[in-house]
């Protein structure tokens, strides 16, 4: 159901973009905004950037192998490693295992709403795979919406504005600490929310020591108060920035 699939792009930017506020406070939970909100957060905290790297590396890192039922049996076997090439190389348009874990895993850790996965097979898109899967691709969860439906449990909204009901032979999804609350359908609280406040003083931090060591402009409340001559007033005014 991705435009990136056949070849297509846009210009298009999320929908939810206009969600995003410019200031330092992330959204209350839950919206597809705050989620937006927490991947703009923490690629500029060197904290988190640095966590989200290190954590995905380490997964990305760890080795991987198809084991057939019957290893007696070389059919089996035989499929087993054609998975394990097809999982390794082939996947996420052929960019590979690296690239979909780096994607998949950001996604479970810096959004709420968690990570999801396209899984490719044949037959009507709109239905159950026909046959094997032939692959799987990471889905932006910032388009991915829960709707608690068993036999469809998620909507993808795509960039060039269509809507697909996926059914749930072709859908993965994951969400750390889902809420039980039956009416978020699974939407966790990932581990960005967990550690914003600690981030965002980090980050307070940092500002107060650029300022104070001239990188960035200061940022300065002025009192006055009796008769202030305004020449006073404007010199005041050009020390502090």
């Amino acid at each position: 159901v991705q435009p990136r699939s056949r070849g297509e792009t846009s210009t298009m930017g999320s929908i939810f973009t206009m969600l995003v506020k410019t200031g330092e406070v992330i959204s209350p939970w839950w919206s597809q905004g705050r989620d937006m909100e927490l991947r703009s957060f923490w690629k500029k905290t060197d904290q988190l950037s640095g966590a989200m790297y290190t954590f995905s590396s380490k997964i990305k890192t760890i080795p991987f192998l198809v084991i057939p039922r019957d290893t007696t049996i070389k059919s089996h076997q035989r499929m087993a490693d054609e998975w394990t090439d097809k999982l390794t190389y082939d996947i996420e348009f052929n960019q590979g295992y690296g690239v979909f874990v780096s994607k998949f895993i950001e996604d479970l850790v810096g959004t709420d709403n968690g990570a999801f996965m396209e899984i490719i097979g044949e037959g009507d898109p709109l239905d159950a795979i026909d046959g094997q899967a032939l692959g799987i691709a990471n889905l932006d969860s910032t388009r991915c919406l829960r709707t608690g439906d068993p036999e469809y449990p998620v909507v993808y909204q795509s960039p060039n504005g269509g809507r697909y009901k996926l059914h749930y032979t072709r859908v993965g999804y994951a969400s750390q600490l889902p809420s039980a609350d039956e009416s978020m359908h699974g939407v966790g609280f990932c581990a960005i929310s967990r550690a914003i406040s600690t981030a965002q003083n980090f980050w307070d931090i940092a500002q107060y020591h650029a300022e104070k060591l001239g990188s960035q402009q200061k940022r300065a409340i002025l009192l006055a108060k009796g008769g202030l001559d305004p020449i006073v007033v404007g010199n005041a005014l050009e020390i502090a920035t």
